[in-house]
């Protein structure tokens, strides 16, 4: 036993000393959540920092939800990650995405808006407003619906024929394909934000079913190396 730890610890600076490195290990927030790797990495102790790039950093709610923060919009929970085509899926935990999309800034992240809409949002009395149209549920109440629509048309009409008013006009969301330009109906907006990134660039290596990673751990080179297992729980290097 003596003789283990000894060779052990004699054995741990050599490993760390390493500059180049083999991808990090995945890893989850629980079973059933989407897997954790780079760019992405988990904060706090589950990855080393260079296992991630910048802006890229996931944490785990109670360890049963992954969710990502944005600096000036908060905290959404991770419906999906899509490695190769470089898409993050997100939504609210709170189920009124209508409602945190009126604050919606994703400065000082590395994420992008892939498809937008211009939207404007309507407060209108429910008692003539809502056997008519799709109304926003989480952000009504008994007295008043709140309503949105890409439709210039339809908001002029909304105002001028049901006394609604306009809460915030043209308001660019995110959405997952553009809407059609006859379309008028509100909509409810309580599906899932789609954002995604440029930087780094690995939809190469992904398609080769392979895993980017720092090309060393001392340099911001990305390289293209093979997948781990999930069952791996440590930082891999090459002495």
């Amino acid at each position: 036993m003596n003789t283990f730890i000894i060779f052990f610890t004699f054995l741990f600076p050599l490993l760390h000393t390493s500059t180049t490195a083999q991808p990090c290990p995945i890893t989850r927030c629980a079973q059933n959540q989407v897997p954790i790797r780079f760019p992405f990495y988990q904060q706090a102790t589950k990855h080393p920092q260079n296992c991630g790039y910048p802006g890229f950093n996931l944490s785990c709610k109670t360890q049963s939800t992954t969710y990502l923060s944005l600096p000036y919009s908060g905290d959404f929970y991770i419906r999906d990650i899509n490695y190769l085509d470089q898409l993050i899926t997100l939504y609210d935990p709170n189920n009124c995405l209508p409602n945190r999309l009126l604050t919606f800034n994703i400065s000082g992240t590395p994420f992008v808006i892939p498809f937008h809409e211009n939207y404007t949002f309507l407060t209108c009395p429910s008692e003539v407003i809502k056997s008519r149209f799709d109304i926003i549920e989480c952000m009504s109440n008994s007295t008043h619906s709140v309503l949105a629509t890409s439709s210039m048309r339809l908001v002029s009409s909304l105002v001028s024929s049901y006394s609604c008013r306009v809460v915030v006009a043209a308001l660019p969301v995110p959405v997952s394909w553009p809407v059609k330009e006859d379309e008028e109906f509100t909509a409810e907006l309580d599906g899932d934000i789609q954002l995604t990134w440029y930087v780094p660039q690995c939809g190469d290596c992904e398609a080769q079913g392979r895993i980017c990673g720092f090309k060393s751990n001392n340099s911001d080179e990305i390289d293209c190396f093979r997948r781990l297992p999930e069952s791996s729980k440590y930082l891999y290097f090459e002495l």
